[in-house]
């Protein structure tokens, strides 16, 4: 029977296996659409439990690589559901806004998984927000302004935050007072303390001498805006009450510092009449004030002669003032030194200054009558007589000017000199001898010419060598004749718009004035030296410009010289040097390239590295004209070299002497350093921004953690730790830490009976941070007897 039953079974087996294959197949995949083998996380000895060393990777095999935090985390917190294309990928998926939708959902800008909280990124980014945190205000701590969650859209107004200080203020009261609420006027943010305000008063009234008060009140009594600097408004009773002299009765000004100085009131002096209208001079400086200030008025005093001398004006009788018409400006004759004698020496002052024998003349035969107003200043009217009466030459038959200075002076009338000069036509070389006849025919001086061609028409007529009228030469007879030689004719050709130089001084007029025509002649040099330029194989054949003067000059036609400065590719360096034929190959000059490379080609293929690399065909950018073999200025690309970067060996970046596309972090080359660094471990999480703690010039770590975080080397913490993942004990995460691990925190309900009366608080491993952010108790921790239960742990100091 047994043996019947197991060939029976033999018999089925292969049909039980086909139906378990169909089974197997018919099942759908909890996993939903899931095409990696179910081998690499199953066994077949228990479906449920998973390989540890399974060949499942997160980060190759998925969009979403495991780094940081989410390393530790289990797979089930993120894989709610068997169907693993369902877990969600965004940060707002697993973590909650916090920020109430103030920020963007992308949490990657702020935060990092390896890191989530980092205060030192924080404060860098804050100073890229309209509120920079500077001086006191870049040593609080986050919520000191942001308490109530608040981070986008605070008021940047110092007020803002100080408003219950400005209040608050009582010396002085600043809302009484008016005071701007623009507190950084008087505080400052970088002072120690919000007190000491640094409040300069010489910007608005200086305060010095008498004004050197302490007590501010003594001027801002009435408030502290819009008070006057005037001086009547501290000084009136003094003004009121100042008898010698009566201020208020003399009307005088009520600018104090006219006479009164800020260091004391009394005595006061005015000693500036100078500054004044009328500066005393003379008898003036001993008058009594009284004379002039009649009454003790001081306003309005007159400052006329007449106003205090109309008696001794009108009292004069040597000569008589009054019937003179004499003006009333006593300063003429008189002085503020005396009144008499009066001596008036100052004709030059008036409109005709005495010269010559008017100084002897008496001063009534011009003013006469006694008539000083309005005497004639001009000659005709005391010399018509005499202009009338001349007869060598006739003044009237020959219309001379009536203006008498033209020939005679003021110190001998007869002995007259008429002086060419000084008219439009001044006399030189044969015209001074001249008869002045032959020019003013008939004796007729007004209206002569004064123009070459009106009196030696004749001779340009009569003039054949060269023909003057074939020639058409011009009229101006002065371009070629001077007024010393007219038969030694020159002309000079450098005020004509072509000067002669070089072998153009020697050649014969006529060679370039073809026929004799000197009107219209060409100045470029083609019309002249076409022949010579055609005669010349290569100018034609390389289309040289017509401009002669580019390469020759008027002293040497032959030794042509070419200036390539004045071209588009000046010459430098070793180009100097250069035969003209190595660049211009085959004698063209027209179109010769520019860059490097079409000369140095051969020399860029040459090179062992620059075809292999495929450096760029500037060769400007290593090499230059005075020395081929320059190096390569690293500091001209977007990685300059700074610190031991510089004394690199470029094949240590450049592998195998690839240069395009070179790596610029860190990582790229310090891998190696990273993985190897155990002090600490770089790999419990670390970031990969080598920057963070390293420099160039220092690879030693420039991390902070006393100043940047939390004192563990110092203060309460000091000595008390081993490792670092005694406080972070999430591994890899260093922005995630743990308070409540250690001493009396281990146990909640002494935890919670020492904060029973603390407002807000909650047992949680970051929430001590909140109170305690230097370690220490702080003023606001209620005080306990109780002992101090630390864990026991090998080689920590308790």
């Amino acid at each position: 029977m047994n043996c019947q039953l197991a060939r029976f079974s033999l018999l089925l087996l292969p049909a039980l296996l086909s139906l378990t294959s169909v089974a197997f197949a018919a099942i759908e995949s909890p996993h939903g659409k899931f095409n990696l083998d179910c081998q690499l996380c199953h066994t077949t000895d228990n479906w449920l439990q998973l390989k540890q060393d399974g060949g499942f990777s997160h980060e190759t095999m998925t969009s979403f690589p495991l780094v940081g935090k989410h390393k530790g985390v289990k797979c089930i917190d993120c894989h709610t559901s068997l169907v693993f294309v369902e877990a969600p990928t965004q940060c707002v998926d697993c973590h909650t806004d916090i920020h109430r939708g103030q920020f963007t959902s992308n949490c990657g800008q702020c935060h990092t998984p390896g890191q989530w909280v980092d205060e030192v990124n924080f404060r860098r980014m804050h100073d890229a927000t309209r509120f920079p945190l500077v001086g006191v205000h870049a040593s609080l701590d986050c919520q000191s302004c942001h308490s109530a969650g608040q981070y986008v859209n605070l008021v940047t107004r110092c007020i803002g935050c100080h408003a219950e200080d400005f209040a608050s203020t009582t010396t002085p009261d600043h809302t009484d007072a008016g005071f701007s609420q623009n507190c950084t006027e008087c505080h400052s943010v970088s002072a120690s303390s919000w007190k000491g305000p640094q409040f300069v008063h010489s910007e608005t009234f200086p305060l010095t001498g008498g004004h050197a008060l302490n007590d501010c009140q003594a001027c801002h009594s009435a408030g502290y805006v819009n008070t006057s600097t005037a001086c009547a408004e501290c000084h009136s009773a003094d003004y009121t009450n100042a008898q010698n002299p009566t201020h208020e009765a003399g009307a005088f000004p009520q600018e104090c510092q006219t006479c009164h100085t800020i260091n004391s009131w009394r005595p006061a002096a005015f000693d500036n009449h100078n500054l004044t209208a009328f500066p005393l001079t003379g008898a003036h400086i001993l008058t009594d004030c009284a004379q002039c200030h009649v009454g003790g008025q001081y306003t309005g005093t007159a400052t006329a002669c007449a106003d205090c001398h109309q008696a001794d004006y009108d009292g004069a009788t040597n000569p008589v003032h009054d019937a003179a018409a004499f003006g009333s400006s006593c300063e003429q004759c008189h002085s503020t030194e005396s009144w008499r004698p009066a001596d008036f020496d100052n004709h030059h002052l008036t409109a005709f200054p005495l010269t010559g024998r008017h100084i002897e003349v008496n001063c009534l035969e011009c003013h006469v009558g006694g008539q000083f107003s309005g005497t004639p200043a001009d000659c005709w009217s005391c010399h018509q007589e005499d202009y009338n009466a001349t007869t060598d030459p006739n003044h009237v038959a020959s219309n001379f000017p009536q203006n008498c200075e033209v020939c005679h002076s003021t110190d001998n009338w007869n002995d007259a000199l008429f002086d060419h000069n000084l008219t439009s036509f001044p006399l030189t070389g044969a015209h001074v001898q001249t008869n002045c006849l032959d020019c003013h025919i008939g004796g007729v001086y007004d209206g002569t010419p004064a123009d070459c061609w009106s009196c030696h028409q004749e001779e340009y007529n009569a003039t054949t060598d060269p023909n003057h009228v074939a020639s058409n030469f011009p009229h101006d007879c002065a371009v070629c004749h001077n007024t010393v030689d007219w038969e030694q004719a020159t002309f000079d050709h450098n005020n004509t718009d072509f000067p002669l130089t070089g072998a153009h001084v020697q050649t014969n007029c006529l060679d370039c004035h073809i026929g004799g025509v000197y009107d219209g002649t060409p100045a470029d040099c083609w019309s002249c030296h076409q022949e010579e330029y055609n005669a010349q194989s290569d100018h034609v054949q390389n289309n040289f410009p017509h401009d002669c003067a580019v390469c020759h000059n008027t002293v040497d036609w032959e030794q042509a010289t070419f200036n390539h400065n004045n071209t588009d590719f000046p010459l430098t360096g070793a180009h100097v040097q250069t035969n003209c034929l190595d660049c211009h190959v085959g004698g063209v000059y027209d179109g010769t390239p520019t860059d490097c490379w079409s000369c140095h080609e051969q020399d860029y293929n040459d090179a062992d590295d620059h075809l292999e690399n495929n450096f760029p065909h500037d060769c400007l950018q290593c090499h230059n004209t005075n020395d081929w073999d320059s190096g390569f200025n690293h500091s001209n690309t977007d990685f300059p070299l700074t610190g031991a970067h510089v004394s690199v060996n470029c094949l240590s970046c450049h592998t195998n002497g690839q240069f395009e596309n070179t790596p610029t972090d860190c990582w790229f080359c310090h891998q190696t350093d990273f993985n190897n660094a155990n002090n600490p471990d770089h790999n419990e999480g670390y970031p990969q921004e080598c920057l963070d703690c390293h420099t160039t010039s220092n690879w030693n770590s420039n991390f902070n953690h006393d100043q940047q975080h939390f004192p563990i080397y110092s203060g309460r913490h000091s000595d008390e730790w081993n490792l670092c993942s005694e406080c972070h004990t999430t591994q890899g995460n260093f922005a995630a830490f743990s308070c409540i691990d250690c001493h009396e925190h281990s146990n909640q309900g002494d935890v919670d009976d020492e904060h029973e009366d603390v407002s807000g608080y909650t047992y949680t491993p970051t929430s001590c941070y909140s109170c305690h952010p230097d370690g220490n108790e702080g003023p606001n921790v209620r005080k306990r007897n109780h002992k101090e239960v630390k864990p026991e742990r090998t080689g920590v100091k308790n």
